[in-house]
């Protein structure tokens, strides 16, 4: 097990608008806030989910209707010199049936979403094709 220690940095809060996409949301407020290293929150609503179960590849799944974001969890690392994300998501939809799975490219803003980004200030997080480089 590797692990790193970090003293925490700033803390930054938006207001995602309706139509935009949660992980390059992230990763633009991530670099508008100079943060390389952090970990994320979000809640909110989504009229699109593209998400992703991994064993042992892959597997994309979008669902398109109006959903509820009931939790939006990950991190944010340098990945071949870039900012990445890696998060999970679980929405539910207006019959409260519950999907969750690895947060894609294409989760649609709906109405709002709010995240939430702390810094891991003083580290420098990498991403490596089997996790981060601690």
């Amino acid at each position: 097990m590797g692990f790193i220690q970090a003293k925490p940095g700033k803390i930054v809060m938006a207001k995602l608008s309706p139509g935009e996409d949660l992980a390059k949301s992230v990763i633009e407020t991530a670099r508008k806030a100079g943060i390389n290293s952090g970990v994320f929150f979000i809640i909110g609503t989504l009229k699109q989910v593209a998400m992703g179960f991994y064993s042992p590849v892959m597997t994309p799944v979008t669902i398109k209707e109006p959903l509820e974001i009931v939790s939006c969890i990950g991190n944010i690392a340098k990945k071949d010199g870039d900012l990445a994300t890696h998060a999970h998501i679980t929405v539910t939809d207006s019959k409260l049936h519950s999907y969750g799975g690895h947060v894609l490219d294409g989760c649609i803003v709906d109405r709002v979403a709010e995240l939430t980004i702390f810094e891991l200030a003083g580290v420098s997080l990498e991403r490596t094709a089997t996790g981060l480089n601690i």
